[in-house]
């Protein structure tokens, strides 16, 4: 009897059992899909764009503000018209950072559907994906990659001329 593979296996065939090529190849191929995930939601109108509105936007960014020096430092963000890019520093506050999110998402969203007379419906998408930076080079191509989503996909030529988007130079 063949016995089914199994990605473990897959992977072992591929690496042996040398865990950081793993570990390696499984962050690439993370990467990948959320640059192909990442631009379809930049190229094309996925889903509401309700952050397109000003006043749906500016909501959206005292939420992430709120946060800052409380529970995380905020390094940069900019408010795409149906996702948002966020980069933090996470405080030793003793708080889980997935209970900041969702408190931060939880109120700004009462706060968006109120303004888009929509009730009882969520206005965040239940998944993230979240990165964790490991070094200052990493975090350098984070910033800009973050920062130049906005001329990527076309809303600014320069990413300080967007209302939607921040960046806290070290």
């Amino acid at each position: 009897m063949e016995e089914k593979q199994t990605a473990n296996t897959i992977a072992d065939q591929q690496f042996g059992h040398d865990a950081s090529a793993r570990a390696k190849a499984c962050a690439d191929n993370n990467k990948r899909y959320f640059a192909r995930f990442d631009d379809l939601l930049d190229t094309r109108p996925l889903g509401p764009v309700w952050l397109r509105q000003p006043e749906i936007a500016n909501v959206v960014s005292d939420a992430i503000r709120y946060h800052h020096e409380r529970d995380y430092i905020l390094r940069a963000y900019c408010i795409m018209a149906n996702h948002v890019h966020v980069l933090v520093t996470i405080l030793d506050t003793g708080k889980q950072f997935m209970a900041v999110m969702k408190s931060l998402k939880g109120v700004s969203s009462r706060r968006c559907n109120t303004l888009l007379h929509r009730t009882g419906m969520p206005f965040w998408q239940s998944e993230s994906y979240d990165h964790v930076v490991w070094n200052d080079t990493e975090y350098k191509n984070v910033v800009a990659y973050i920062l130049n989503n906005l001329v990527k996909a076309g809303l600014v030529e320069n990413w300080e001329d967007w209302p939607h988007s921040y960046w806290e130079e070290r």
